[in-house]
């Protein structure tokens, strides 16, 4: 394999990755980082969340998002 062809392939892996790339807040991080309540952040609703095994985790990017548009 020629240099140029593995730095493609390495491009499109970055790029497939990325999504899995996220960094996530634990309810406690997040109610630290929004200066509320853990039950707040576990008792809200609209805030974006994910499911990752048994535990909720709060995608950063999206949370981020989330809290500008309000």
């Amino acid at each position: 394999m020629k240099r140029e062809e593995a730095r493609m392939i390495a491009e499109e892996l970055a790029k497939a990755i990325a999504p899995f790339n996220e960094e996530f807040f634990s309810a406690k991080q997040l109610a630290e980082f929004l200066k509320v309540s853990e039950s707040y952040i576990r008792h809200n609703k609209e805030l974006p969340c994910v499911k990752i095994g048994g535990s909720i985790r709060y995608p950063k990017s999206k949370v981020v998002k989330f809290v500008c548009n309000i």
